[in-house]
């Protein structure tokens, strides 16, 4: 019985890699009414708030509408043990608060904006901050790079939102017809692929040849896109 209770629990844990890996803090960074979206943060070894570190914050996938900040524990594991200080952030969704992406693009600026307005209590390296996230959080982590628009109101927007580089995977930073509703009559104004410049934070994508959500035809005209406008975009394409 012993073996047979071992044997399941290592199942479990193949299945459910979360559940071992945890943060060293969790933080809250905006409250909304009675909604608080947190921090779950990941510190270096031998951390030292009085020295600086890169930061990278990851924003989960679900098509703005499920998710949480566990789905990026193990790749924010992964960068503290690198020396990172790494972040895995909440943001409203549509099954939890009935929100649209909008409502997301406002909190992952937020959640940018704490980490600056913070930076020297918490040893962050303020030139030295990337976003992350896959799908719709690949979404939310370029649009904070890119996206003007959906300010919180009565947030000091005078504090940059911006990410010094962006790692995206398999992104909806350009949409396929179908994603559009989400976004309300004026779309555009909110997918970034619509809002490259000149300067643009560097990007690493990386992204699946056979993903039918957001099919590679719209990673490469992104790129193309980032390319055009002078800046730095590498894409790797995986089978």
């Amino acid at each position: 019985k012993i073996r047979l209770f071992i044997s399941a629990l290592l199942i479990v844990l193949s299945f459910n890699s979360h559940a071992i890996v945890i943060p060293d803090t969790i933080v809250v960074f905006k409250t909304i009414g009675t909604i608080q979206l947190k921090l779950h943060i990941f510190l270096p070894e031998n951390y030292s708030a009085s020295n600086k570190y890169p930061c990278i914050v990851y924003f989960f996938g679900g098509g703005w509408q499920y998710g949480d900040p566990t789905s990026y524990y193990n790749e924010a594991a992964y960068f503290s043990k690198r020396g990172m200080i790494a972040v895995s952030a909440a943001y409203r969704i549509k099954t939890i608060h009935g929100t649209t992406p909008i409502e997301s693009i406002m909190d992952a600026k937020s959640a940018i904006r704490w980490l600056r307005k913070n930076a020297d209590a918490w040893g962050i390296d303020t030139s030295k901050i990337v976003t992350g996230g896959g799908s719709s959080g690949g979404h939310l982590a370029a649009a904070t790079a890119t996206i003007t628009a959906a300010n919180q109101p009565g947030e000091d927007s005078t504090i940059s939102c911006v990410p010094n580089a962006m790692v995206l995977y398999y992104p909806a930073a350009n949409i396929p017809v179908s994603f559009q509703p989400l976004f309300g009559s004026n779309w555009k104004t909110y997918i970034p692929y619509y809002h490259l410049y000149s300067g643009i934070s560097p990007t690493l994508i990386m992204h699946g040849t056979d993903d039918t959500t957001i099919p590679l035809p719209l990673v490469q005209d992104y790129k193309k896109a980032i390319d055009s406008v002078g800046g730095y975009c590498d894409l790797r394409v995986y089978q």
